[in-house]
């Protein structure tokens, strides 16, 4: 069963902590956001570059490092959102490390789930429910049957053509040419049961504060914005999480749902719940921003690494001060096929 959560996407806006104004209270956030380990076993295909793996299989390259995401915590341990009560067959696209298909597999124990990715770095145990498959989402997709739920999470910056993503997910219709169908001829693949259920879940990459904390130029923002500019160049929009809502009611799904949660940059809330989530988010932040830095700023708009380095130390700067009341919307879009 899972963890019965209040639903934070209806909250109130978040009060900061009032302790805030000395600068060891601004910045000194505990031994907890020194570091988070990754896994550390290399399997297949990986290429190690900046101190992280990235992905190399398939059509596109993953520039976001693919580590693990605190949103388990920010739910509460809400694995589902969508409406449905007993999934028979679930499919995790994009699985990364396979924590959510995991938790779903055990929760769910009468499912079969399926977890694809380019990369295999998922668990090498795993509940006999569960299978992981190494596949590109972006290809076609050749499944055998059909799925209750479909899942899709953190793949903001890795998709070259999101509604055609979202067709597949639906009903992906390609055209067929061989010497028993004529070229003019279509067929329909479904991937999903009629009322059947779509769930993404996707974090906007740049900050924002309900109180005008956040200063009119900061590192962190020109670090937001050069990021879109870069994976922009590459034809993998960062700019997803926006459009989520709309692009899945554009492929035909009904009862389309946004929530939208707030994940706190670091510890400036107030609530001790939140407080603590934030405190996981900017451990993880500052892990993540010299690869990402390194990846999008120096490799793909050709920023000098000694540059990229000293501008860093702002953003981390930026990025641990507790009087900016800053947070990333987290969305979860739900949706059926009719």
């Amino acid at each position: 069963m899972e963890i019965p959560t209040e639903d934070r996407s209806t909250m109130l806006p978040i009060e900061p902590d009032s302790n805030t104004g000395e600068e060891q209270s601004r910045y000194d956030l505990d031994s907890d956001t020194e570091s988070l380990d990754s896994l550390t076993s290399s399997v297949l295909a990986y290429e190690y570059k900046n101190g992280r793996r990235y992905a190399t299989y398939g059509s596109n390259q993953f520039w976001l490092p693919n580590d693990e995401h605190i949103y388990g915590m920010l739910f509460g341990g809400k694995l589902i959102f969508a409406p449905i009560k007993n999934p028979r067959r679930i499919l995790d696209v994009g699985t990364g490390t396979g924590t959510w298909a995991v938790d779903v597999a055990m929760a769910y124990p009468n499912s079969r789930v399926t977890g694809t990715d380019i990369s295999p770095n998922q668990p090498s145990w795993v509940p006999s429910n569960l299978t992981f498959e190494i596949d590109d989402a972006e290809l076609d997709w050749n499944f055998s049957h059909l799925f209750d739920l479909i899942h899709i999470q953190n793949l903001n910056g890795a998709i070259r053509d999101w509604p055609r993503l979202f067709r597949q997910a639906y009903e992906y219709k390609s055209d067929t040419d061989s010497f028993w169908i004529k070229s003019w001829l279509t067929y329909s693949t479904s991937n999903l049961k009629p009322g059947g259920y779509f769930e993404v879940k996707e974090g906007d990459i740049s900050a924002k504060c309900d109180d005008g904390s956040i200063p009119k130029e900061w590192s962190l923002g020109i670090a937001e914005k050069e990021s879109l500019r870069a994976c922009d160049s590459l034809g993998q929009t960062l700019r997803a999480p926006e459009y989520i809502k709309q692009w899945m009611e554009e492929a035909g799904f009904v009862d389309v749902e946004e929530r939208i949660f707030r994940l706190p940059m670091n510890t400036w809330p107030k609530d001790p719940e939140l407080k603590e989530i934030g405190r996981y988010q900017c451990a993880q932040h500052l892990e993540a921003v010299s690869p990402f830095a390194l990846g999008l700023l120096v490799e793909v708009l050709g920023w000098s690494r000694e540059e990229t380095e000293l501008f860093l130390v702002g953003v981390r700067d930026n990025i641990k001060d507790r009087s900016i009341h800053a947070y990333f919307s987290i969305r979860v879009v739900t949706g059926h096929r009719p």
